[in-house]
């Protein structure tokens, strides 16, 4: 199957035009089914996979500019904690910055890959120049 996902998300209230918010309908999933979900309870990432439910590292091998995602390691980049993954950038000694990807599917394509349906994500992500996390779905 080819990774070209359609992105759905819902959020309770939405901004409309002027600054006032509106309450955006609710979604009907009751025609969906689950097929792929992590509560991150534990961890199960390698670096490139095969055999873990996620890899560290893009599919095709790449880091973005002067970013590079880190090899899973004790307590770096990735942690957990009451069902919370938490994905934190540092600055190694080189001064280079260091921080953490998971890709569902490894270089070969094998792992978890759907081309449409419902994505659901729950994440607080960080404010600020130069950062810009994402919830990225990148064909295969």
């Amino acid at each position: 199957m080819r990774g070209i996902v359609l992105l759905a998300a819902f959020l309770s209230s939405l901004p409309a035009h002027g600054g006032e918010s509106t309450v955006a309908p609710e979604l009907d999933l009751s025609g969906y089914r689950l097929t792929f979900e992590d509560n991150f309870r534990k961890l199960d990432v390698s670096a490139w996979g095969p055999g873990s439910r996620w890899i560290a590292h893009t599919p095709w091998h790449g880091d973005f500019g002067d970013a590079a995602f880190a090899d899973p390691a004790p307590n770096f980049p990735f942690t957990i904690k009451d069902g919370s993954l938490r994905i934190e950038a540092r600055r190694a000694s080189d001064g280079k910055w260091r921080s953490g990807l998971l890709s569902s599917t490894d270089p070969s394509g094998a792992g978890f890959s759907q081309q449409y349906g419902y994505f659901e994500l729950r994440a607080k992500l960080p404010p600020g120049p130069g950062l810009w996390p994402g919830f990225w779905l990148i064909g295969n």
